[in-house]
């Protein structure tokens, strides 16, 4: 269906990211971020939540890194689920630091946002800094 729509818009884009991702078939979800990419739609917070769950599942370090710059190069909006994202994926690269500056930019946090910032601190085992956010 895909394939037969006229005006592809980020809706679409997004929609058919997230079925790709949902049926673990993650290196074609990096595949369908390129071709919307070069289709010059710009991605969302939506949009970056899946990929970077895909390059999450796929280990692929050097692709997060990428999405992590395209986010600040495109001037993509950090909400509160994608916040939760970097945090959780920061977390369990062991990148703590980072984790932290995402959370301490984050405008708005829900419990995720906190529960992912103690367990980034637990992992990396930081005892102290995970119980002083409780």
């Amino acid at each position: 269906m895909f394939d037969e729509i006229g005006e592809r818009d980020l809706v679409s884009w997004n929609s058919l990211i997230c079925g790709y991702n949902q049926s673990n078939r993650f290196q074609e979800v990096l595949g369908l971020f390129d071709a919307m990419r070069a289709a010059n739609v710009k991605a969302d917070a939506v949009t970056m939540v899946k990929i970077i769950l895909a390059c999450s599942h796929l280990g692929n370090k050097e692709k997060l890194d990428f999405m992590v710059k395209y986010i600040a190069d495109d001037h993509v909006e950090i909400d509160v689920y994608l916040g939760n994202t970097l945090i959780d994926m920061y977390g369990r690269i062991g990148s703590v630091g980072l984790a932290r500056e995402v959370f301490d930019q984050m405008a708005e946090k829900n419990l995720v946002s906190w529960n992912a910032m103690i367990m980034a601190y637990g992992k990396s085992g930081d005892l102290v800094a995970a119980r002083k956010l409780c």
